[in-house]
Order: structure tokens, then C-alpha cells, then sequence
């Protein structure tokens, strides 16, 4: 005989899934709609595209520095910059943004993020420091005192990169905005990374 639940014990929880995003970074936007108070969230989202692995062929050692626009910007990213592209030209980064790129050569290239401080974000985190490491070696560090547009551009030594291999560019930001909501986290937005001469 099946066992009869009390009228006070907890029911499972149900949602719908057609109202909850699979895009990591959605319930921190709705949260930063909710405390800009000018956007107005959806009801409904729809889930990103899914897609198979990319090839290597798609990450060239002719594209040194992608923009978040580019229409393959997402075969770069390796962690924390979210699929969705924003305003047709950025994309949320979260704590350690990184990518990966091939290089033809290794000598006299710079490193380059250029990013925005959000005025909504700033509210909550103020100050932000953004280090930068190529292959896991620290090479510089910006610091953002106040909402706006920043370039980081730093001499790369030629020793930490490698050629027919990938190149991993972090930026790592030492605050974020943490949604009260469920701890979704948002950094920057990101409009382009890579490596210049």
C-alpha cells in the first residue's frame, strides 16, 4: 500500500521548462534589467542553439583578434563569455573571461581586451582591477576606477607563446556583480580580444 503524504510535507518542486533559459548568464541579465528598471524581461526564452564541437579549421592562424560580432567569435571562447551577443556588438563576460587562438609567428604581438564597465554593475562592485595572462603567466593589469570604456594593450614576451598551438588569453577580474537572485555572476562586456602587431 502506497504511503499517504501528510498535508503539510513538501510537494516537489515544478517549473516549466519552456520559461527557464539554458543560457548561464540569463538570470543575472534579468536581474540587472530588474535594477536598471528599463528593460523589460521576457516571459519566455528561448533556449541558444546548440552545437556540435567546432573544428579546428574554424580557429585560423590568420585571425589573431576576434570581435564579439565576428560570426564565428564563439570557436575562440573557452570560458565565462556568454553566447549571446548584446546590442549587435558585445557580449556579458563573467569572472575569468578566456580564449584561445593560433599564431603564425610569436614575436612583437600585444595582447588586447577592449571592454565596458557597465554604470549598473559599477553601482555594486565599484572599482574594478582586470589582470591579463597569456598561457597562465600574468602580463599586466588595468585598473577600471569608474564606469566606461577601457583597452588593455600589453607587449606580449615572445617566450609564453607558441606557434601551431593554442594561445590562451584571460582576463581575470578580481569583482563581479553577483545576482541576489542566485548567484549568477556578471563582469564586463567584451567587444573584442586577440593579438596585435
Amino acid at each position: 500500500m502506497a504511503e499517504k503524504h501528510h498535508r503539510d510535507a513538501p510537494r516537489p518542486l515544478r517549473y516549466n521548462r519552456g520559461l527557464v533559459s539554458r543560457n548561464p548568464f540569463f538570470p543575472a541579465l534579468a536581474a540587472m534589467a530588474s535594477l536598471a528598471g528599463c528593460v523589460h524581461t521576457p516571459e519566455s526564452y528561448p533556449p541558444p542553439m546548440q552545437r556540435p564541437a567546432l573544428p579546428d579549421a574554424e580557429v585560423t592562424p590568420a585571425q589573431t583578434l576576434v570581435s564579439m560580432d565576428a560570426p564565428n567569435a564563439e570557436s575562440f571562447f573557452v570560458r565565462d563569455i556568454s553566447p549571446a551577443l548584446e546590442g549587435g556588438a558585445w557580449r556579458w563576460t563573467n569572472e575569468r573571461p578566456e580564449l584561445r587562438f593560433l599564431l603564425r609567428s610569436t614575436s612583437n604581438l600585444k595582447a588586447v581586451f577592449e571592454f565596458h564597465v557597465v554604470p549598473a554593475t559599477f553601482e555594486k562592485t565599484g572599482p574594478v582591477n582586470v589582470s591579463v595572462f597569456v598561457n597562465g603567466a600574468p602580463i599586466g593589469r588595468i585598473n577600471c576606477p569608474k564606469p566606461g570604456a577601457y583597452v588593455f594593450k600589453q607587449p606580449v614576451p615572445s617566450k609564453l607563446l607558441k606557434v601551431g598551438d593554442y594561445n590562451l588569453l584571460a582576463a581575470q577580474l578580481d569583482k563581479v556583480y553577483v545576482s541576489e537572485m542566485d548567484g549568477a555572476k556578471l563582469g564586463v562586456t567584451l567587444y573584442k580580444a586577440g593579438f596585435v602587431e
